[in-house]
Parts: C-alpha cells; sequence; structure tokens
C-alpha cells in the first residue's frame, strides 16, 4: 500500500472530524509523517459515527455508473486489508462484519426505485437483489 510522502518541515493537516473518517484520514497521514491536528465539535467518534451505530455503506446508494460509485467499490474492496492493518497497529480487536443491509420499499413506486437501483448496482459488479415478501425472510427471519 503506498503512503503518502512525507511532509514539509512545519507543515500541519488540519481535520475537521474525528469520526472513523477523519480518524483513519489522521492515521494515514501520520504514517507519512504530516502533523495532524484534528478539530471536533464534541467527543472524538461520537457525532457522525456514533449515530451510525458503526455502519459504513460504501456502495448502497449508488443509483448509476459514477466516478462516486468506483471510488465506493474501491473503498470497499481495500477496507477488510485497512481493518487487519489497524487492529494489528492497536493491538485491538475490531468486530467486522460484512453482513448486507435490508431496505424495506412500502409502495410499488419505491420498490420500482429499488429494483433500478439494484439493477445498476449489479452492472457495477454489486451484490444487490430486490426481495419479495415470500423471500425476504431466507436473508432476515
Amino acid at each position: 500500500m503506498s503512503r503518502p510522502e512525507p511532509a514539509r518541515p512545519g507543515f500541519t493537516v488540519a481535520i475537521a472530524g474525528g469520526g472513523i473518517i477523519g480518524l483513519s484520514i489522521a492515521w494515514r497521514l501520520a504514517q507519512g509523517q504530516f502533523r495532524v491536528t484534528i478539530y471536533e465539535k464534541g467527543s472524538i467518534g461520537m457525532e457522525a459515527s456514533w449515530a451510525g451505530a458503526g455502519m459504513l455503506s460504501p456502495g448502497g446508494e449508488i443509483a448509476a455508473p459514477s466516478f462516486l460509485a468506483l471510488l465506493a467499490i474501491e473503498s470497499r474492496r481495500l477496507y477488510p486489508a485497512f481493518v487487519n492493518e489497524l487492529s494489528r497497529a492497536s493491538g485491538m480487536g475490531i468486530d467486522y462484519q460484512e453482513c448486507g443491509a435490508l431496505e424495506l420499499a412500502y409502495s410499488r413506486a419505491e420498490m420500482e426505485m429499488v429494483e433500478a437501483r439494484a439493477a445498476a448496482q449489479a452492472e457495477l459488479g454489486i451484490d444487490s437483489k430486490p426481495l419479495t415478501p415470500e423471500t425476504v425472510g431466507v436473508f432476515c427471519p
């Protein structure tokens, strides 16, 4: 994995937000010998990361091929190795699980949007499929 180039002497990078994304960026930059300052309005890890209950969903909202979609797919591919590296570096276990998500459609119009998004995701190699009331119990008993 490539590392950031070492910073010029006296160069500090400011990170806005001390959640999982901000801290991950700060950690990588610090490995590249950047000096990093994190600005957080509250307690570290207690804002958006806390509200998200530890869930990361790169790709769940993808509705069409785009640069952002490709970035999300690559992020998801790299994440397990990042988790292993972070666990080794910190000496702490990280309870990472790939478990998918279930989105409910409450109307035919919503179901059509789910089906269209699943088709777009399938074109990008994302395992996404609409379920019927009869089949949903297999995945979510």
